[in-house]
C-alpha cells in the first residue's frame, strides 16, 4: 500500500524483488483498481483509493540469468496482473517437493 500511495502521488517508483507474495499483492492492487465489485472489496479489505494501482501506470521486467549474461524481458499483464514465469515455476517446483515430502511422511 505504501508503494501504491507513493506511485499515486506522482512519484516514479522502481522496486526489485524475489518475492512471489509481493508480486501477488501488486497484482491484487492492480486487479482491484477496475474490479466490478471494487467498492465492496475495498470496504472488506480496508483499502482506500490511494492504495490501488492503475495497471496503465505499472510495468514489470524479469531478469533471467544465463551462463555469462542476464536477459531482461518486459512481462505481460493479464487481467490478474503481471505473469512472472520464474516465480510461477519456483512455486510449482516447491509445491511438488512439499507434496512429495508429505506423501513420503504418510507412507
Amino acid at each position: 500500500r505504501a508503494l501504491a500511495r507513493i506511485l499515486n502521488s506522482g512519484t516514479r517508483v522502481l522496486v526489485t524483488t524475489h518475492s512471489d507474495t509481493f508480486v501477488q499483492q501488486i497484482n491484487n492492487l492492480m486487479q482491484l483498481y477496475a474490479h466490478p465489485k471494487r467498492s465492496d472489496l475495498m470496504k472488506k479489505f480496508g483499502y482506500q483509493d490511494a492504495d490501488l494501482i492503475n495497471p496503465a501506470d505499472a510495468e514489470a521486467y524479469e531478469f533471467s540469468p544465463d551462463a555469462d549474461r542476464t536477459f531482461v524481458k518486459k512481462l505481460k499483464k493479464s487481467q490478474g496482473g503481471f505473469i512472472v514465469p520464474s516465480l510461477n515455476e519456483t512455486l510449482y517446483q516447491l509445491s511438488n517437493e512439499t507434496i512429495s515430502l508429505q506423501e513420503e511422511e504418510n507412507d
